[in-house]
């Protein structure tokens, strides 16, 4: 794929920049300037390098011919800037500061919407993440590029789909590394995004709840030599899901008792990437429950350059009044462009059932989608879903959520069964992610 390129005149620093921003204007992309222009890289003086990393930006804008590249654009102007998520927020646009950031360092390729897609999953550090955090993002969106424009090559290496063909809503998805932090695990854990709507994320945090690079290596080095690569992504998300979860969990240690899952710095560690790895890799087992199996899954996955999201169904058997759910990914098949799940994962479900009340395909869920932060605006928006009365005793989730789901809600088990097996369009997910 060519390199997108254009060519300015020779002239000050400030007088390209102009140039370039009255470009913008005169091919549709006007509600793209006011946006640069708050940039505090643009207001505190241009540089060359600034003009540099302008110009790839603008040329990945005037010369798409994709329309995913001006929709990406779209969703950063109406959704990017950081108070839009918190009030302490940065007042410009973070998500185009992570995509400037990367146009210092990286040329960009026509239609390049994987840079596009790491700025809008990864504008959410920028805005709410202390100035460390702000460092760190900066190198690590650098190196998820980097990643990823690797596996790709390892991809056409292998024969495989490519992820740099993937559409702009899968590219999203891969780029999000922060596993289910949106949600679990419950505010008050410090590790779990609504616990900072009045204050920074300090970097400690950012480390526990998001997958590093080096761990995004060394996943996809031992999948190569497990043997479980293959063009058919079924087959290894099969060969993944059954080495970790089925049967029978045989290199995760099911628990419950999370508070005790700690890393070095004190915090949670049943959804931290790095450190369930790490312990995994010295000859332990992972630790936690089905939210732990997912969030390694995922990451494992994405190390492959396969699009996920996380996942969780939640029901109340009225019979009983008892609450089931429970979580799992759901993966992209380029082969006919749905999302799907493994079928042992969607049995869960069932085998919940069983326990519970007897063999009941009717039995009605809750079915969520956690939704990447693409979209800043409101997204920890507080409201608790529809509460339900059974035998005078009330049941509610025990979740605060907003922007950061979708949600269908008294679903039989018989339609999420024949869903998740036959394949989500992704044209529906991208709905339901973006509406």
């Amino acid at each position: 794929m060519p390199w997108a390129s254009i060519s300015i005149p020779e002239a000050s620093p400030q007088e390209q920049s102009l140039y370039l921003l009255s470009l913008l204007e005169e091919k549709g992309y006007g509600d793209l300037v006011p946006h640069l222009k708050g940039l505090p890289e643009i207001n505190d003086g241009v540089t060359r390098d600034d003009v540099r990393a302008l110009t790839r930006i603008v040329a990945l804008a005037v010369t798409s011919t994709n329309p995913e590249v001006k929709e990406a654009f779209e969703m950063m102007v109406n959704g990017g800037v950081g108070n839009q998520v918190v009030g302490y927020g940065s007042r410009w646009n973070s998500q185009l500061r992570i995509l400037f950031w990367l146009a210092l360092q990286n040329e960009f390729k026509r239609n390049d919407t994987l840079v596009q897609a790491i700025a809008l999953s990864n504008g959410i550090w920028e805005a709410m993440g202390d100035e460390q955090v702000t460092q760190s993002v900066r190198a690590d969106v650098n190196a998820l590029f980097k990643f990823f424009r690797e596996t790709n090559e390892f991809q056409i290496a292998k024969g495989f789909s490519q992820l740099e063909e993937y559409p702009l809503e899968v590219k999203i998805a891969l780029a999000w590394t922060g596993n289910e932090s949106m949600r679990n695990p419950p505010p008050g854990s410090r590790t779990n995004l609504t616990d900072y709507k009045d204050k920074a994320i300090p970097l400690k945090v950012y480390d526990t709840i998001t997958v590093s690079i080096p761990t995004l290596i060394k996943m996809r080095e031992q999948a190569e030599k497990m043997g479980w690569l293959n063009k058919d992504v079924n087959y290894v998300v099969m060969r993944i899901e059954n080495y970790i979860y089925f049967p029978m969990g045989p290199v995760l240690n099911h628990r419950k008792d999370f508070n005790a899952i700690v890393n070095e710095s004190g915090l949670r560690a049943s959804n931290d990437i790095d450190w369930q790895y790490r312990q995994y890799t010295e000859g332990h087992r992972f630790q936690g429950d089905c939210a732990t199996e997912m969030s390694v899954v995922d990451a494992w996955l994405k190390s492959l350059g396969i699009g996920t999201l996380n996942e969780w169904t939640y029901t109340i058997v009225l019979a009983r009044g008892e609450k089931i759910n429970h979580s799992f990914i759901i993966y992209f098949d380029p082969a006919d462009r749905t999302w799907k799940a493994y079928q042992e994962q969607i049995g869960v479900l069932m085998l919940n059932n069983l326990r519970s009340m007897g063999s009941n395909e009717d039995q009605q869920f809750d079915f969520f989608v956690d939704r990447p932060p693409a979209n800043l605006r409101g997204y920890l928006k507080e409201e608790v879903f529809h509460i339900r009365i059974i035998d005078g005793k009330q049941y509610s989730y025990d979740h605060w959520v907003g922007n950061m789901y979708y949600q269908l809600e008294d679903v039989p088990y018989r339609q999420i069964r024949v869903m998740l097996q036959k394949g989500i369009p992704t044209l529906t997910m991208k709905q339901w992610l973006f509406p």
